[in-house]
């Protein structure tokens, strides 16, 4: 029996949103984002902005942020993009 599958390394990049974003942004234009962890530069992020897990579909955990106020409630430990 052979079985339709994508290869390990096409599951682990799909799985990861960062990752994801990553590869797409080498071959085309993608909105502006950002891992959110202790090295984020704050002043370069523009609010309203989305942030979403890191892991995870059906939008769940995705959250608009209004302010940096917002921004500061996430943890800053990479488990959030930050997206335009």
């Amino acid at each position: 029996i052979k079985l339709p599958i994508s290869s390990l390394n096409a599951l682990e990049i799909c799985r990861d949103k960062y990752k994801l974003l990553e590869f797409f942004n080498k071959a085309t234009f993608i909105p502006d984002y950002a891992l959110y962890n202790a090295d984020t530069d704050l002043t370069q992020i523009s609010f309203p902005c989305f942030a979403k897990p890191r892991f995870g579909a059906g939008s769940r955990g995705v959250m608009v942020l209004g302010d940096e106020k917002d921004l500061l409630r996430l943890p800053r430990d990479g488990s959030y993009l930050i997206q335009e």
